[in-house]
């Protein structure tokens, strides 16, 4: 599951985005911070906000469509979001 792995270094496609200058962008993820993800393709960079996009990940299992609302926060606690706290 996308959600809970680490986006930098996999290839994605951006399928669907409120900004259409984004629309079709491919390219390598090269950082990721709680709302953005930065997307170098060729020789640009460009620093997407990830509620406003629709991603198409590779991954070694095959492609994977996300929405960049689910993959909103910090990488390393995405994967907590929906986990029991336990109390003692």
């Amino acid at each position: 599951m996308i959600k809970t792995m680490e986006l930098m270094g996999k290839k994605t496609k951006i399928i669907k985005s409120s900004n259409k200058e984004l629309q079709d962008l491919t390219g390598l993820i090269i950082d990721e911070t709680k709302n953005t993800i930065t997307i170098e393709s060729g020789n640009k960079t460009r620093k997407v906000l990830k509620k406003e996009v629709r991603l198409q990940i590779t991954t070694p299992t095959g492609d994977e469509i996300v929405n960049g609302n689910d993959l909103v926060g910090r990488p390393e606690e995405r994967g907590q979001k929906n986990k029991v706290k336990k109390r003692w």
